[in-house]
């Protein structure tokens, strides 16, 4: 009781208890962190205008959950996925794209046995019509991988990228497959596009009659070189007669990728061809040429390390133009904007996200995506089908998206967009969905990261960190003192540091630790854990223990790739902190933690 009335005594006179540092009172513990490492896995909005978002939580050992917001305010979100699934792809290791929406029904891949189940999403739905049904063949495993897929409602199949580990699970086989939606009768996908090692985004135009598609191929990653691809679909939903949009050149080195067909057919992508960024582009079928539709250097995509990007998107408004609604990264910094293709303009708006991810748009309501029906195999209803698919999917917009994204005080969110009847500015901003809601109440505690550039060992080349200074309400240091100072450097060319909120840096800063997350040459944007294969940990362990210096190696049974157990999030970040306070700090620190053994120490 002393000590609570010593912080609220000390905030009141705006005084600091003088205190070394390291050894700071913190509000945001280990469980805190821990019970805030949801993670986003991607989110769609469907033409009710529902928000739909798969979440992992580490409360139940990172089960990948779809979920659909409230119906009205106050009210609970809703689980769609029973509590036997989880939605999630190991489909080129790093996943993503694996769950898509179509009026009221989804298609996702569950994480145990990585077949494609259909299930009913309406929220009057009896329980006993809403269980998923399953469209892919059972391999008695989880050798065959399906993402980033889309409807196609001509054939009434589901057009998506298929990784077949069958013969070797080093050396997969990737294909673009077609997987029938009937659930009477389940049958080996059909391969439609095949013989590259790297398939994604495969995209199906208004009338169902074209599919765009990227691919690449050894050595190259998506980002060196990708080649967009178009074909043509016959009468029995083959696809013939392939153009090569971009990438095939053999004079110019490009990496297109997030290819999206607009309601009037017109196909939009993002290249890097002409300045070294990936800027946006649009295809002129007749002529076969791609056109440029705005250029800044900076990147409106980010590397392609998961499925399911989706940078920006279309609008068709009442004038007949397109709007872009889309996302660019420079200087270390997300802005949002849109774009008109016509005028080639861009209106930035202001929303308060540093950091954005992905911009989803809600589906027309008037659109043949929204007729999912097992008789359009009728061949008069098709006659009805593509009658309906030559109209304008949205002659106007209901001025509003959804967009991932976060700031120095935000942590990961989704947020509603609304717009005014021009597109221009931001009238409402709204958070639908955070990784850790509760975060606001420790603001006072956040310490602000700044953007600092250092020289490499290569001559006139700079490398960027953020640096997040000692940062409590309650406590100073001695002015003769320095803090301890923890320097992160992240997981590989996969992962990129960003100035976010991330309360395992907070953890530590509100407790009197100096924190620097590097970006060393080679990053890139999709931040990943990489816990190394439990052999190569151990020989670590082996090499460090032979030369006497001081280590403990921690085992976690059942854990994924990353941490994503609450349990072994909150054991980990608090042994980090006593291990680095004994050994380098060599002082106490506030929380009451048990302590492993430290061989070569204890």
């Amino acid at each position: 009781m002393a000590s609570s009335t010593q912080v609220v005594d000390a905030t009141a006179r705006q005084d600091k208890v003088t205190a070394p540092y390291g050894s700071w009172k913190s509000p945001i513990t280990a469980d805190v962190v821990s019970g805030a490492s949801k993670r986003l896995s991607g989110i769609a909005v469907d033409c009710h205008g529902h928000l739909f978002w798969v979440e992992s939580r580490p409360s139940e050992s990172g089960r990948s959950v779809l979920v659909r917001e409230a119906d009205k305010p106050g009210e609970e979100p809703t689980d769609i996925t029973p509590k036997e699934f989880a939605v999630r792809t190991t489909a080129q290791e790093y996943g993503g794209g694996a769950f898509t929406i179509s009026e009221d029904t989804v298609i996702y891949s569950n994480y145990k046995d990585q077949r494609l189940y259909k299930q009913p999403i309406k929220s009057k739905v009896h329980a006993a019509d809403s269980s998923p049904v399953p469209l892919t063949p059972d391999y008695g495993g989880p050798v065959v991988s399906y993402a980033d897929g889309v409807f196609d409602l001509r054939f009434n199949r589901f057009v998506t990228v298929m990784e077949d580990r069958r013969v070797s699970s080093t050396n997969s086989t990737t294909t673009i497959v077609a997987v029938g939606l009937s659930d009477k009768n389940i049958q080996e996908p059909k391969v439609l596009v095949s013989g590259k090692d790297f398939y994604a985004f495969p995209r199906i135009d208004p009338k169902g009659e074209r599919i765009a598609w990227i691919e690449w191929g050894h050595p190259n990653m998506p980002w060196d070189k990708t080649e967009l691809w178009v074909g043509y679909i016959s009468e029995n939903g083959d696809v013939h007669n392939r153009i090569c949009v971009a990438g095939c050149d053999p004079t110019v080195v490009e990496s297109p990728t997030e290819p999206k067909w607009s309601s009037k057919g017109e196909l939009f992508f993002i290249t890097d061809r002409k300045n070294g960024f990936w800027n946006l582009y649009k295809w002129i079928e007749s002529d076969n040429e791609v056109q440029a539709i705005y250029s800044l250097d900076a990147e409106f995509s980010r590397p392609l390390w998961v499925f399911g990007i989706n940078s920006y998107e279309l609008i068709q408004n009442n004038e007949g133009k397109n709007l872009i609604a889309c996302s660019y990264r420079k200087n270390g910094r997300s802005f949002l904007g849109i774009l008109d293709d016509v005028q080639s303009s861009l209106s930035l708006l202001d929303i308060p996200f540093t950091d954005i991810d992905n911009i989803v748009l809600p589906q027309t309501l008037f659109s043949p995506i929204c007729s999912l029906n097992e008789k359009l195999l009728d061949q008069t209803l098709k006659m009805i089908y593509l009658s309906c698919a030559s109209l304008p999917m949205q002659t106007s917009w209901n001025r509003c998206l959804y967009i991932e994204g976060a700031s120095a005080v935000h942590p990961s969110s989704v947020a509603k967009v609304n717009l005014d009847d021009y597109g221009s500015k931001v009238v409402d901003f709204k958070i639908i969905w955070s990784s850790s809601p509760d975060s606001l109440k420790y603001k006072s505690y956040f310490s602000l990261p700044e953007l600092i550039e250092f020289p490499t060992e290569v001559p006139g080349q700079n490398a960027y960190a953020y640096f997040y200074p000692p940062s409590n309400p309650i406590y100073q240091a001695s002015h003769e003192e320095k803090p301890p100072l923890l320097l992160k450097s992240h997981g590989g060319p996969t992962s990129e540091t960003r100035g976010i909120l991330n309360l395992s840096i907070q953890y530590w800063t509100s407790r009197g630790w100096a924190f620097v997350d590097v970006n060393y040459g080679g990053s890139t944007d999709v931040t990943v854990f990489i816990v190394v294969p439990p052999d190569q940990a151990r020989k670590i362990y082996v090499a460090l223990k032979k030369k006497g210096l001081p280590v403990a190696l921690v085992e976690y049974e059942g854990e994924q790739h990353g941490f994503r157990k609450a349990e072994n999030i909150k054991f980990t970040l608090e042994q980090q902190m006593l291990f680095f306070a004994r050994l380098v700090g060599h002082f106490t620190v506030a929380d009451e933690i048990d302590p492993i053994r430290i061989d070569n120490f204890d």
